[in-house]
């Protein structure tokens, strides 16, 4: 992960500070982090550029108040639990007023290639040949 150089960007919305010695302890077991960062949304901050687009926003982790990327692995890990759907729409509200992405737009990118390899399909019956 990577320290992100937030003085440019807005805070849209705030997660909790995730415990630095529990990273610390783990760092070279991935799989335990992500496997603690399932479902738990509630460690994300979303921040957008200045002069950026909804679509601009993206996720980070507050470790000892600084912010770091995550990477897609562990992005999958904490955005588990959102299902696509036909009515899916990538926008949420927040409490504060401001409109916020569900999940990041590469993770729903790569979710819906994802869906796209798994939809099943009725095949057309063949139209029938008339002879006269």
């Amino acid at each position: 992960m990577r320290i992100v150089d937030t003085s440019s960007c807005k805070l849209i919305c705030s997660g909790n500070q995730l415990d630095e010695c529990f990273l610390h302890k783990n760092a070279s077991q991935w799989r335990q982090v992500a496997s603690f960062l399932e479902n738990k949304e509630i460690y994300c901050s979303w921040f957008q550029p200045d002069h950026g687009r909804v679509d601009d926003q993206f996720p980070v982790l507050r470790i000892h108040n600084q912010y770091y990327n995550i990477p897609l692995r562990i992005q999958k890990h904490i955005f588990r639990h959102v299902r696509l759907n036909a009515t899916f729409v990538n926008r949420e509200v927040t409490p504060n007023g401001l409109t916020k992405l569900r999940i990041p737009q590469a993770l729903l990118m790569e979710k819906q290639r994802t869906a796209r390899r798994f939809m099943v399909r009725v095949p057309h019956p063949p139209t029938p040949i008339l002879a006269y």
